[in-house]
């Protein structure tokens, strides 16, 4: 009995896990490769009630992956960084596992809420580690910008009532494409073959000219 009270406890534990909201990187279909240009897009999941606005920090690898650019969706929410009302991000790229890009806030004040999943942000990043290397992404909710607040109005808490933490990508090694090997023999043939074409109609195109002469 206590073993099927037990598993009972541990079901529904996972069933309140289900569908909890969400801050991460969608790296689906992502291939990471040297001396590539990738975006990944932030995304939100799972907000029933709506997101009003939030702010994340990332650390990453700059080593392995340099930060060029990051932009929110201002189709999504209208107070971007860089835009008067919210400082501009701040990247800083040292050469190793602790760059960081932070400021990186946002609000939907004159956009309508965003309700469900949505896209937040997007990252550029230029791939410069060799294959085999990695770099965590670890995000965090941004200590000086906006509180992450749900459509209500209510102030959400990360790790409590929204999930936000660490990924991590893998290069891979660049695909190269093989030259296909040209056979001289193949070669020989078809330059033969060409240059007894072109002796063919060179005589007749001189048959030609002396008939006109007689």
């Amino acid at each position: 009995m206590y073993r099927s009270i037990t598993a009972l406890f541990l079901v529904l534990t996972s069933m309140s896990s289900w569908g909890q909201p969400s801050v991460g990187f969608d790296l689906t279909g992502v291939t990471f490769t040297t001396g590539s240009t990738v975006s990944l897009t932030l995304v939100g999941s799972n907000f029933t009630n709506g997101l009003l606005g939030g702010g994340v920090d990332l650390q990453f690898n700059s080593a392995v992956m340099n930060l060029e650019s990051v932009s929110v969706i201002s189709t999504v929410f209208d107070q971007t960084p860089g835009n008067g009302f919210i400082p501009p991000v701040v990247i800083t790229n040292t050469g190793g596992p602790d760059s960081t890009a932070t400021g990186v806030d946002f609000a939907a004040f004159l956009n309508s809420t965003p309700v469900g999943t949505f896209d937040i942000a997007t990252f550029q990043f230029l791939v410069e580690g060799s294959a085999g290397s990695s770099s965590n992404l670890t995000l965090s909710a941004d200590c000086c910008g906006f509180a992450f607040t749900d459509g209500s109005g209510t102030t959400l808490t990360a790790i409590t009532d929204f999930s936000i933490g660490t990924q991590s990508i893998l290069v891979s090694p660049a695909i190269v494409t093989p030259v296909p090997e040209i056979d001289p023999t193949s070669v020989m043939s078809a330059l033969t073959l060409l240059l007894g074409s072109l002796a063919v109609l060179r005589g007749r195109g001189a048959g030609r000219i002396v008939a006109r002469r007689f």
